[in-house]
C-alpha cells in the first residue's frame, strides 16, 4: 500500500524550500559585503587566520541573519551557522589569501596527459581568465602551429579577470598522478600561484601543491584574422 503525503506535508516542505532561499539570498549578500574588505582587515598578518574581531563579527552577523528565521530548530541553526562560517572562511582564503582568479576541477589523470600533450609543443603559455572559461592561445616558437584552448566545467567558480602564466614542464609536474588513483584534481589560479589539490578516491587523501607565475610578455596571434583566412584546399 502506497501511502499518500498529506497536503499539510507538502505546503511545509514548499515552506521549508522558501525559508532556505531567503536564508541563502542573505548569507550571499553577507559574504559579498566581506569580500570587499582589504585582507588586513579580516586575516592577521600573513596568516589565513581571523582576526578575532572579524571572527566574532562574522558569527554575530551570521546569527542575527539565523534569528530571523525561528521555523529553524536548534539543531538545524548550528549546522547552518557552522557550514555558512566555514563556506565564507573558505571562499575569502581563496580571494583574498591565494588572489584567486578562477578554479576548476578536473579528473585528475585526463588533466595531467591534457597538460603533457602541450607542453611538449611549447615550454611556457598565457592563461586568460574570463567570466566564462579559461582561454589558452599557444603558438610554437616557429610561428608555423597555433592552437587555441578553452578550458571549461561545471565546476568553473570565476572570481576577476586577468591573465598569468606559467612553466609547462613544472605544471606538468605538480599534475602529477597515478592512473589507477581515480584522483580530481583541483586548480585554483592566482594572480601569482596556482594551487593544486589531488584528491585521491583510492586511498582517501589529499595532496596539495603550488606553483608559482611567471613573467610572460608574448604577443598575442591574431586569431580571428587566422581563423576566418580561406586556404584553397582544407583538410577536415
Amino acid at each position: 500500500m502506497v501511502e499518500v503525503k498529506k497536503s499539510e506535508y507538502w505546503h511545509d516542505m514548499a515552506k521549508k524550500g522558501e525559508i532556505d532561499s531567503e536564508i541563502t539570498t542573505k548569507l550571499s549578500e553577507l559574504y559579498t559585503q566581506y569580500q570587499n574588505l582589504s585582507p588586513s582587515s579580516i586575516f592577521q598578518e600573513n596568516t589565513a587566520i581571523f582576526l578575532e574581531s572579524f571572527e566574532q563579527e562574522l558569527n554575530d552577523s551570521i546569527q542575527d541573519i539565523l534569528h530571523a528565521f525561528p521555523e529553524l530548530s536548534k539543531k538545524e541553526a548550528q549546522l547552518q551557522r557552522k557550514f555558512t562560517f566555514k563556506m565564507i572562511q573558505q571562499i575569502l582564503i581563496t580571494t583574498h589569501i591565494q588572489k584567486a582568479l578562477c578554479e576548476i576541477t578536473f579528473p585528475a589523470f585526463p588533466i595531467l596527459k591534457f597538460i603533457e600533450a602541450f607542453s611538449g609543443l611549447i615550454g611556457e603559455a598565457q592563461f586568460r581568465i574570463t567570466e566564462n572559461n579559461i582561454i589558452v592561445n599557444i603558438m610554437d616558437p616557429s610561428r608555423i602551429c597555433l592552437i587555441q584552448l578553452k578550458l571549461s566545467d561545471k565546476s568553473f567558480k570565476f572570481y576577476q579577470e586577468d591573465i598569468v602564466a606559467f612553466n609547462l614542464d613544472d605544471f606538468k609536474k605538480i599534475c602529477y598522478c597515478q592512473a589507477g588513483d581515480k584522483s580530481t584534481t583541483k586548480l585554483i589560479f592566482g594572480k601569482e600561484h596556482l594551487f593544486i589539490s589531488i584528491h585521491s578516491e583510492k586511498y582517501n587523501s589529499q595532496i596539495d601543491r603550488t606553483l608559482d607565475a611567471i613573467d610572460l610578455t608574448i604577443e598575442e596571434p591574431p586569431l580571428d584574422t587566422l581563423l576566418n583566412i580561406e586556404y584553397l584546399v582544407k583538410y577536415s
